[in-house]
């Protein structure tokens, strides 16, 4: 699905993918991001195999919550 292991989340948003969701990813816990270096300005790099199952898992509590609502 992804074409590299290690996506820039601008290289994600070309995807398709919202800026929105990526940012709270990043911010999350046991978020597959990450950040190359400490400074304010460096950019947030996302591993694309555990954001895939990162993806799946929110699915699965989202479909899970709907069906106990």
């Amino acid at each position: 699905m992804f074409p590299k292991k290690i996506m820039k989340i601008s290289e994600l948003e070309e995807m398709g993918f919202p800026r929105q969701l990526l940012y709270q990813v990043c911010h999350s816990k046991n978020s597959p991001a990450f950040k190359i270096s400490a400074g304010k300005n460096s950019q947030w790099h996302i591993d694309t195999e555990k954001f895939q199952k990162y993806l799946e898992e929110i699915k699965k509590r989202s479909s899970h919550q709907v069906r106990n609502a």
